[in-house]
């Protein structure tokens, strides 16, 4: 339970109190008997009363996913939340959540692209198929490697099936493929590297 700096302190064995004093009608519903904190704010902090990452990051996605809150939600009561533990993390899943280029981390697979010492790769590769085309995230020819960075897992089966029956299209053409999540991009680096490496050497 989160509470406001001024409020009376409650003595309850099985209650975990926080005490906050960035709390207003933006995160407070001004109506709701008892006062409650609006979705947004609820999911930031639990998210940060989270002593493991990637449990914060599980509660900020699912959150998301079954639409509980909205990205643009989660984003405003960031900025209004002050200092929290697991800030930087929080950021980075409402932006996976969000999808669009920003959730992609270019920048951090490019880093350990370097490390690993491998050129840089074709990007968003143009693959042909009898339905269509599709796109490669990345791809190195010289090692017929294709990787895959995904996002989050979609709620919508249709689309989940897609990615995966596109993946399946990949391994049939005889490209091998490896995939990653933006969490192991950014999170779990000595992973990916490894992986990376024995997939290269």
């Amino acid at each position: 339970m989160v509470a406001p700096m001024s409020a009376t302190p409650v003595a309850y064995d099985d209650l975990d109190l926080h005490w906050s004093v960035y709390l207003d009608e933006r995160d407070v519903h001004p109506l709701r008997t008892p006062p409650r904190t609006r979705p947004a704010r609820s999911v930031i902090d639990v998210a940060s009363w989270e002593h493991r990452d990637k449990r914060a990051r599980e509660i900020v996605l699912s959150a998301a996913q079954k639409r509980v809150v909205a990205p643009r939600t989660l984003r405003e009561a960031v900025a209004r939340r002050g200092m929290c533990r697991h800030r930087a993390l929080i950021v980075e899943s409402y932006l996976d959540a969000a999808g669009g280029i920003q959730s992609l981390p270019e920048r951090s697979f490019d880093e350990i692209r370097r490390e690993v010492g491998l050129p840089p790769p074709e990007r968003q590769a143009v693959v042909r198929r009898p339905d269509g085309r599709y796109y490669l995230d990345v791809w190195w020819a010289a090692f017929n490697l294709a990787v895959e960075v995904h996002g989050i897992p979609h709620m919508q089966v249709e689309q989940w099936d897609g990615d995966l029956l596109r993946l399946n299209e990949v391994v049939i053409d005889g490209r091998r493929t490896l995939v990653f999540s933006s969490y192991a991009i950014r999170r779990q680096r000595p992973v990916v590297v490894d992986q990376l490496r024995r997939s290269t050497s």
